[in-house]
C-alpha cells in the first residue's frame, strides 16, 4: 500500500482521494485471487466441487517457483544497492557491528 500512496503524494495529488486508492489497491490482490480460484474451480474442478490435488500441486509449484525467482534474482541486487552486498544476506546485517550487540544472556 505504501508503494501506491507514496508516489501519489509525491506528485502532489489531492490527499483526499489517496485513502480510496490505497483501499482499492489493497483489495485488488485478494479479489483477483478469488476470481482466479473461481475460474479454475469452474473449468478444472472435480465432481464434488473441489479442486483436484494434481491441479493444486501444479499451482503451488508455480507459486513456489515465482517466489524462488524473486528471492534469487531480485533481492540480492537490491541488497547490493544499499551497500551491504552478501554481508547483509549471510550475516543478517551483523557483520561489522551494524546492529546492537547481543545481551550477555542471549549469547549463552
Amino acid at each position: 500500500m505504501i508503494s501506491v500512496s507514496v508516489p501519489i503524494l509525491r506528485h502532489r495529488r489531492p490527499a483526499a482521494g489517496v485513502p480510496l486508492l490505497i483501499a482499492f489497491s489493497g483489495l485488488a490482490e485478494p479479489a483477483g485471487a478469488a476470481i482466479a480460484y473461481a475460474g479454475l474451480r469452474l473449468f478444472l474442478g472435480d465432481d464434488s466441487g473441489g479442486m483436484p490435488p494434481e491441479i493444486m500441486g501444479v499451482l503451488f509449484s508455480g507459486v513456489a517457483g515465482i517466489m524462488v525467482y524473486i528471492s534469487l534474482d531480485e533481492l540480492p541486487p537490491t541488497s547490493r544497492a544499499y551497500g551491504k552486498g552478501h554481508d547483509s544476506l549471510l550475516t543478517g546485517g551483523r557483520h561489522g557491528h551494524d546492529g546492537p550487540e547481543p545481551a550477555a544472556d542471549e549469547i549463552a
